[in-house]
């Protein structure tokens, strides 16, 4: 169901970059932090999710 997902992850995080300088925003790639889950491929497991959210409390704390 979700073959080549990871590559279109790739593809689409390339596009939202793009969008996002060309709109003077930020972006944050997450794919580079959190890795998907073995049983399906696409999802996150508590793990992952739990490192974005540590990840994302920094950022938000710099401002």
């Amino acid at each position: 169901m979700y073959k080549g997902a990871e590559q279109k992850v790739v593809q689409l995080a390339a596009a939202f970059a793009n969008v996002a300088s060309t709109k003077q925003c930020s972006f944050y790639d997450l794919a580079r932090l959190a890795s998907v889950s073995s049983e399906d491929g696409v999802h996150l497991d508590e793990k992952q999710h739990q490192k974005i959210s540590d990840a994302l409390e920094a950022i938000i704390r710099e401002f």
